[in-house]
């Protein structure tokens, strides 16, 4: 199972030649499970370059499988959770959106697919539990997600 981000997505609708879009373009012929969150499917509506558009893109991604939280409280404070800790680290993270993804990839256990831009992988952790949050520790209690290999970022 894979969580799509926007950037991934974009560069899917744009008609990119990079290796993600390359691989959603494979996940979705081989009937691969993909989906988003809520905020990707905003990103992405919010990038619409006409009302024609902006109706398609809904009618699509609104049909596509969706990955939201799974706690209304603790999802957001693990997120931060994420974000502090890269920031004690002296990582600087894009936006806190990225960790609230990144929280939900990990409470799913699905692996993200983004753009190296997003996702900023080092080849040392897990984009599973790493976007724009890489080099990051997690807490113990996530560390079985900095042991795995398995990944799609670029």
């Amino acid at each position: 199972m894979y969580l799509v981000d926007t950037s991934a997505w974009i560069g899917f609708l744009r008609g990119a030649d990079t290796p993600v879009v390359n691989r959603l373009r494979r996940f979705l012929r081989y009937g691969e499970t993909v989906g988003l969150t809520a905020i990707i499917y905003q990103e992405i509506l919010q990038g619409a370059e006409s009302i024609q558009r902006f109706e398609q893109f809904r009618d699509y991604f609104g049909s596509q499988r969706f990955y939201h939280p799974l706690d209304d409280k603790e999802s957001y404070v693990e997120a931060a959770r994420l974000y502090f800790s890269c920031r004690r680290q002296g990582i600087t993270i894009r936006s806190t959106v990225d960790c609230l993804i990144a929280r939900i990839a990990i409470e799913h256990d699905i692996i993200p697919a983004a753009s190296r831009s997003r996702l900023r992988t080092t080849g040392a952790g897990n984009p599973r539990a790493e976007i724009s949050v890489t080099r990051c520790h997690l807490p113990s209690s996530q560390s079985h997600f900095n042991n795995t290999t398995r990944g799609v970022s670029t």
